[in-house]
């Protein structure tokens, strides 16, 4: 697989507060499974794994590009783990990077790495109304977001990172599902940021 950005990519654009609160929904979402192990595949900035080390969490990462430094050096359709060697795997925005022919054996081989959860989020295309409402003063305002519809007309091109994006054309949640099921796994918890819609979570289990 070729590399699609060095590690300059990560600054930036990966500072901005949307990233910054999916950052907080994987942080959350990771910690609410509990887990004794964790495998973070797509390091990135490293911002969730410093983290998440930093507070006393067992994880390790992987990444194809070395240049990132991770605990391993792979591929995430060839991972070099054994059956069920960590209880918890994540993937974020990392999936997407992968042609799309590649997304049911990218999702058996995170089957196979983990013991019981696998967390992913992949972005998504969709049209929005989102409002922020503060009634009564000193408590935090409340934030509401109303997905009316995929943005299926819209046929993806391939723009030297991602390769698919759920809500175009040819790649419906529906599908996306049905794939996730495919490879074994049960849906447990889906959800999307209200303030950053374009990240979509799935919280899934091996069945």
């Amino acid at each position: 697989m070729k590399k699609q950005v060095d590690k300059t990519h990560y600054k930036g654009s990966y500072e901005s507060p949307g990233r910054f609160i999916s950052y907080y929904h994987q942080i959350k979402a990771i910690s609410e499974e509990t887990p004794g192990t964790i495998l973070e595949i797509g390091i990135g900035s490293g911002t969730v794994a410093n983290y998440l080390k930093n507070n006393g969490f067992n994880i390790e990462t992987c990444d194809f590009d070395a240049d990132l430094q991770p605990d391993h050096v792979a591929d995430i359709r060839d991972l070099p783990f054994r059956e069920g060697e960590f209880d918890l795997v994540t993937a974020f925005q990392v999936l997407e990077h992968l042609p799309f022919e590649d997304f049911e054996k990218a999702m058996s081989q995170l089957h196979k790495a983990s013991s019981k959860t696998v967390i992913i989020s992949i972005p998504y295309i969709t049209l929005n109304i989102y409002w922020k409402c503060k009634c009564i003063p000193f408590l935090k305002p409340w934030y509401f977001m109303w997905r009316i519809c995929e943005l299926s007309f819209l046929k993806h091109k391939f723009n030297g990172e991602h390769y698919w994006e759920m809500g175009k054309k040819g790649f419906s949640r529906k599908k996306i599902r049905k794939i996730l099921k495919k490879t074994g796994f049960s849906i447990k918890e889906e959800f999307t940021p209200e303030m950053f819609p374009y990240h979509y979570f799935f919280v899934l289990e091996k069945s």
